[in-house]
């Protein structure tokens, strides 16, 4: 699929790909909301979905989008050069040789606001990232920003790295190998808190109170394998509720 210069809609449906050495879903200078229903694939050598010349993306859906396998690996799960991506919802199972979801050149952003993402990520991690910028010698930067939903990284790229770029917490779950710049909620910085033993799956329902008030922060999607949840919360004592599914 190439889209180029428009507006669309993309829904994937029980759609299974298999590129070979290309692209399967190419988006040049075009603003794309793609929703996910039911289970599909990506399969291909290249990046699963590789956006260029000031595009925009957003993914939301109740399905599942999963780009590789294990054993057939894509390089990049969604490259981008200088675009725009949301994740608003679906589900992303990447597997990838040098990353998940990967900027190369100063004005890349990418923004959750829910759904999951789970990134398996194998590459040496010399020049890129499980979730962010490629870290090549130009030292261009991303702006990521987390409001809600699930970031699970896997494997030896399993960090978030933005450079000189910003990376914004304000909700949700992210398990990662480090996140690069220290992260903040936008005003203060914010650190890995992780709660155990509340079960695995999907989360209901979700509160957060400090001082007994209740704190704005989006809620995670779902649970680690593990029945974990790992937030990212400025100093002081917490209490909270979460009802996994």
């Amino acid at each position: 699929i190439e889209v180029d210069y428009v507006t669309a809609h993309i829904t994937l449906s029980n759609v299974t790909q298999d590129s070979g050495g290309y692209s399967p879903l190419g988006i040049w200078s075009s603003n794309v909301r793609l929703t996910l229903e039911g289970n599909n694939t990506m399969l291909t050598e290249d990046n699963a979905i590789d956006m260029r010349s000031q595009a925009s993306l957003t993914i939301d859906g109740p399905g599942t989008l999963t780009v590789g396998r294990a054993d057939k690996r894509v390089s990049c799960g969604i490259y981008t050069s200088r675009e725009n991506v949301t994740i608003d919802g679906g589900v992303l199972n990447i597997y990838a040789q040098n990353a998940a979801i990967i900027g190369w050149h100063d004005g890349d952003s990418l923004t959750v606001n829910g759904g999951v993402i789970r990134g398996d990520v194998s590459g040496d991690g010399r020049r890129y990232s499980g979730l962010g910028v490629s870290g090549n010698p130009s030292g261009d930067s991303i702006d990521i920003t987390i409001n809600g939903g699930t970031v699970e990284l896997t494997g030896s790229n399993n960090k978030i790295y933005a450079d000189s770029g910003t990376v914004v917490i304000t909700g949700g779950s992210v398990t990662a190998g480090g996140v690069t710049p220290a992260p903040t909620n936008g005003t203060d910085p914010v650190y890995a808190v992780t709660v155990e033993g509340i079960g695995s799956g999907t989360v209901d329902a979700f509160q957060l109170k400090k001082g007994g008030v209740v704190q704005d922060y989006g809620a995670p999607a779902c649970t680690t394998t593990d029945g974990k949840l790992t937030l990212y919360l400025p100093e002081g004592a917490y209490s909270g509720t979460a009802i996994v599914g």
